[in-house]
């Protein structure tokens, strides 16, 4: 009377279950998270999508480049999505002096074929670098795990910025630099509660010229660049801390160029 089953019969698998059931694995099961063991043996790379309103430099995407041993992340701002390779190529020739001369970048994991990264000019740069391409999986970008969360968490800070300053999204490449430069000096659970910056630039932290993002500001004109009863300071917009970490990033409203700056007064309270 009904169906008689041998629990130690084994079942063959329904191959028709797949078609009908398939289902995407989760980013954190197929993610490479993989801390290397020292500086420079692994790089992760990405470009954003196109911005809906170009920047105020003109730029339509960002570039997203971060080292795994430091989780240090280094972030620019593209008109183009072809200017990855001279950016990463700078990036090879700048960056790897110094504290870091002895640093030799090894890998850099990005998008697969379909990807500016797929270029003959991309390539042969990397070649004469000596790097090894690993390229994901072709429609899964989550792979490269390690860089999509980086470009997550610091575009959720760069519009939490913009919000905060009441500013549109022609300062958002702006502040999304500005945001990789907070986030580099923050700790770290991918490396045991470490600082990215102190890892990679083995150097202490400096807030020193850490100020609002978007607040005014009003840079102090010396003597000898203007003339007698005339404005003593022009009026711009922090974006950041100067590149070379000693003054104040300004953005000028009226010339459309970036400054960096000692002398300037912050209106934090705006």
């Amino acid at each position: 009377h009904g169906l008689k089953w041998d629990k130690t019969d084994k079942l063959s698998k329904c191959h028709s279950c797949p078609a009908g059931k398939s289902k995407r694995f989760p980013v954190k099961q197929i993610s490479d998270k993989t801390v290397m063991p020292e500086k420079g043996m692994r790089l992760h790379a990405d470009t954003s999508g196109k911005l809906a309103t170009p920047s105020k430099k003109g730029g339509l995407y960002t570039h997203t480049l971060v080292e795994n041993h430091s989780r240090a992340k280094f972030v620019s701002g593209l008109t183009r999505k072809s200017e990855v390779t001279p950016v990463i190529n700078d990036w090879l020739d700048t960056e790897c002096v110094g504290i870091n001369s002895d640093v030799e970048v090894k890998q850099l994991m990005c998008d697969g074929d379909r990807s500016n990264y797929a270029t003959p000019k991309f390539t042969k740069m990397l070649a004469s670098h000596g790097v090894e391409k690993i390229p994901s999986p072709e429609y899964e970008a989550g792979y490269n795990g390690i860089v999509e969360k980086a470009q997550g968490d610091l575009d959720s800070m760069a519009l939490a910025a913009l919000d905060y300053a009441n500013l549109d999204q022609s300062w958002y490449i702006m502040a999304y630099t500005a945001a990789s430069w907070v986030a580099n000096r923050m700790t770290t659970k991918a490396i045991k509660g470490n600082i990215p910056w102190v890892v990679w630039k083995e150097e202490d932290v400096d807030f020193r010229f850490l100020r609002i993002f978007g607040c005014p500001c009003f840079v102090h004109i010396p003597h000898s660049r203007r003339v007698a009863h005339t404005s003593k300071a022009w009026k711009g917009v922090y974006i950041g801390v100067a590149d070379n970490g000693h003054g104040f990033k300004v953005y000028n409203p009226v010339t459309n160029k970036v400054y960096d700056r000692i002398n300037v007064t912050f209106d934090e309270n705006w």
